[in-house]
């Protein structure tokens, strides 16, 4: 799991310009983790025939997906087409 600084404490509304890239490099990091973590949870509940968990698991897993793409245009890095 990613670490993620300031979790837990309080942090700034709005970031500096500077740190406008450090925070969508950690939004990136989180968001590709969960995106990850989701598509086993979804195999998991899947195969427990949890089809009510399995479907709200897929659209974390959709919704995770858009905020990586996000976040690697706001990088300037490839977006991985992969919805």
């Amino acid at each position: 799991m990613p670490r993620i600084p300031g979790i837990g404490r309080k942090v700034s509304a709005s970031p500096g310009p500077h740190s406008m890239d450090a925070l969508a490099r950690m939004q990136l990091e989180v968001a590709s983790y969960i995106e990850e973590i989701s598509i086993e949870l979804g195999a998991m509940a899947r195969a427990a025939q949890l089809s009510s968990l399995a479907y709200f698991v897929e659209m974390t897993r959709l919704e995770a997906a858009i905020n990586r793409r996000t976040c690697q245009l706001q990088l300037g890095e490839t977006a991985d087409p992969d919805i």
